[in-house]
């Protein structure tokens, strides 16, 4: 935490910081410039009928409604000097409601702009709360008092929005007076009448190759989750054949269609039917290339390529269809050897065409990169068959020289699954490397280093897809010559949930080859889809923290954490936030919501076994200091079964059913040579991130007779547990609200069940 805002400064004025920005104006995709189609104003000049948006004029990001995990996108609002020349389709166009305190209620088509009231996170919420009120002070601050959060003996409020840069998102945090401003200077321009955002930006001059990127599917060409099935991969789809049929005639070589991997594994669909329906709906779709994802391994890469180097054939009306989109990836390396699962690039023969239809021919070189994602993949997965990534970048910019200087391509692109971002800032000026696009982070990003090479990556599970124009002129001679790349932006799968649905009105919308390679897959799978295991009274919400938890624990994480524990008769359990793929809600105006087999699968989606082993409570204790180191964080992010009371990296507590185990420093009647079983999946037991001179102590302890179990796989594992809980409570499936992580102080009394 950053501190408390300390001292509010002046009379309310709305976010103003740039004192010389009068007004700006929007450029549509047509090209014709809309003047002052929004201006820049202050709080009292603004109307409840008034629609505008919020942007963080430093980073020149606008904020969305595309929520990035608990946090909200802030995306590129593209600007030139006083003029912004576009906003993204996801911008967050809020009006306001006034409240008699002087607060202000900020409102889109998503909900209301939510601080929460524990923790840093902000999300639109249907109804209004007092974490909805936010108060606009001078110096572009914008705060809410109705947020408190505990650490320890202290209490925090007024949680300011800011812009965090380092993972491209609005969040909420503290100012104090004398900290840096910049990350809290926000401005506000009010939309004038009649103005749309734009579909896409920039004038129709040079020949243009419209490209195409997903990444992170994981299975999604269907969302099952909800009663509702949203084909997602089939939208896709359809925007991709809009552009390829544009001239009239359907031409797959008038687009690039690219995917930054993890491809098959964590949909109920694809994880039943091993990957099938994806890999024809990949080949229906005609992608040009993808490359290797971390899940691509859960299966092992030989169950997802061929040995030619391409996406895993398939079957189709009962008939074997061959597969041919390549897949690339230039450092991925095995026992010392380049993969020979996967070629280092393509070369991409396309057409690029001109507002008069004129057409040339342009070769676009596609190079695979692999970001350093071993941490990621289990063990026995990946180091333990010899695989190895080298994140050589200097080879990567010698990769692409030698294509362009050897006249190979007209244009060279780098295609990762990893931070497109981060790899950019990797990058000198001098490089052949016109586009990164990226993946891996389940989040939306786009935008330049700072030598201006340009960057995107979608968000993951179909959620939205990357799009550009990539655009060329000629030389005398008629070689084609990359001028840049245009209109680069997300686009989400869909404004709303609907219009992903199987109906007549979004039949325009949905591509009918990967409509019905998705229902095939439905029909499938619909019975197993369907049944149910029973229901919950409770939401199992992720990200909505609870309180005195740290932003630790959530009915999520205790749900996870206690099958775990369960599914092997364990006393404690242990799970990671990442590991946790979907919440389970109970529907608007239903007081209960039946759990499928479905959602089980949704939740467990990577087949995980779980470690069960026998601990003193010594060493629960070092492993304990270990989880709330910051590496240990990241894997053992939350517990059930035992109340783990702690400030900072020290453990304050212990509580098990009531009774005190260790309290200040010191283990109470002999607790510390009790043992304690204690179960998490394989990903948690075999993998580890140094903290200093801190270690997974698990690491060290699964070659151990420490380890008691390692045979029971998280989902079947799950489905047994919640048959018997439901068998034995009439359906009832409970779900346990309590923090089990607590930030706090121990008071010497355990807490209330």
């Amino acid at each position: 935490m950053k501190g408390c805002l300390k001292k509010i400064i002046g009379t309310a004025v709305l976010l103003g910081v740039i004192l010389g920005m009068s007004h700006m104006s929007v450029v549509a995709e047509t090209g014709e410039e809309k003047p002052a189609a929004a201006r820049r104003v202050d709080f009292t000049e603004l109307d409840e009928d008034d629609r505008f948006v919020i942007v963080h004029e430093k980073r020149s990001r606008v904020l969305c409604t595309l929520p990035s995990a608990n946090c909200l996108a802030g995306m590129p609002a593209r600007s030139e000097g006083e003029t912004i020349l576009s906003l993204p389709e996801e911008t967050a166009v809020f009006s306001l409601e006034r409240g008699e305190d002087g607060s202000v209620l900020l409102r889109t088509q998503e909900g209301y702009l939510t601080s929460y009231r524990s923790g840093n996170g902000v999300y639109f919420s249907r109804e209004a709360s007092e974490c909805s009120r936010w108060q606009m002070q001078e110096g572009g601050f914008l705060y809410n008092s109705g947020a408190v959060y505990v650490a320890g003996s202290d209490t925090y409020t007024n949680f300011c929005l800011e812009y965090y840069h380092g993972g491209r998102y609005f969040n909420a945090y503290q100012y104090e007076e004398g900290d840096d401003p910049t990350p809290f200077a926000l401005a506000c321009y009010r939309l004038e009448d009649g103005y749309e955002l734009p579909e896409g930006i920039g004038d129709e001059e040079g020949y243009r190759l419209p490209l195409f990127e997903t990444s992170d599917i994981h299975g999604y060409m269907v969302n099952t989750a909800n009663e509702e099935y949203e084909y997602r991969l089939s939208w896709i789809a359809g925007k991709v054949g809009d552009k390829r049929r544009k001239s009239g005639e359907f031409r797959k070589d008038r687009t690039v269609l690219l995917d930054g991997g993890d491809i098959f594994q964590g949909n109920t669909l694809s994880n039943l039917l091993e990957g099938k329906p994806l890999s024809a709906a990949f080949a229906a779709m005609d992608y040009d290339a993808v490359t290797v994802g971390n899940h691509e391994f859960d299966w092992g890469l030989e169950n997802v390529f061929d040995p030619d180097g391409t996406l895993l054939d398939y079957q189709e009306g009962g008939e074997e269809r061959i597969n041919s989109i390549p897949v690339i990836v230039s450092n991925l390396y095995q026992d010392g050897r380049q993969v020979p699962l996967a070629g280092e690039y393509v070369i991409l023969d396309k057409t690029a065409v001109d507002r008069e239809g004129h057409e040339v021919r342009v070769k676009i070189g596609v190079i695979g990169f692999a970001g350093d994602y071993s941490g990621a993949v289990l063990e026995r997965n990946f180091a333990f068959l010899g695989y190895e990534i080298r994140e050589d970048y200097d080879a990567l910019v010698a990769l692409a020289k030698e294509l362009e200087e050897s006249g190979a391509c007209d244009a060279t692109i780098v295609l990762t699954h990893s931070d497109a971002a981060y790899l950019a800032g990797q990058l000198e000026r001098d490089t052949a490397i016109d586009l990164i696009l990226g993946g891996h982070v389940h989040s939306n990003d786009v935008g330049r280093n700072g030598h201006g090479i340009p960057f995107a990556m979608p968000a993951g599970q179909g959620k939205a897809c990357v799009t550009a124009d990539l655009v060329f002129d000629l030389e005398e001679g008629g070689q084609p010559v990359l001028r840049g790349v245009d209109g680069l932006r997300t686009v989400s799968t869909g404004r709303r949930a609907s219009d992903l649905y199987d109906t007549v009105e979004n039949a325009q919308y949905l591509d009918p080859d990967i409509l019905r390679i998705s229902r095939d897959a439905v029909a499938d799978m619909e019975e197993v889809l369907a049944q149910s295991l029973g229901y919950i009274t409770v939401p199992v919400e992720r990200f909505d923290f609870l309180a005195d938890s740290g932003d630790r624990s959530s009915t999520a994480g205790n749900w996870h954490a206690s099958l775990a524990a369960r599914m092997t008769g364990s006393d404690i359990g242990f799970y990671n936030q990442t590991g946790m793929r979907d919440n389970l809600r109970i529907p608007e105006g239903e007081d209960r919501r039946e759990v499928t087999v479905s959602d089980i699968y949704t939740l467990f989606p990577f087949s995980n076994l779980i470690y069960s082993f026998e601990l003193t409570g010594e060493e629960l204790l070092e492993l304990l200091e270990y989880s709330l180191t910051p590496s240990g964080t990241q894997l053992f992010s939350v517990i059930w079964g035992i109340d783990c009371y702690f400030s900072d990296m020290t453990v304050n507590a212990l509580v098990k059913d009531g009774e005190v185990l260790y309290a200040d420093g010191e283990w109470k009647n002999g607790h510390e040579a009790d043992t304690f079983r204690v179960a998490c999946s394989e990903f948690l037991a075999t993998t580890d991130r140094p903290y200093e001179e801190m270690h997974n102590p698990l690491c060290a302890w699964k070659d151990t007779d420490r380890l008691i179990s390692s045979d029971i796989t998280d989902v079947e594992g799950a489905l047994r547990v919640l048959r018997e809980e439901a068998a034995e409570n009439g359906g009832h499936l409970g779900v346990d609200t309590r923090p089990h992580y607590l930030n706090k102080d121990f008071d010497g009394k355990a807490a209330e069940e």
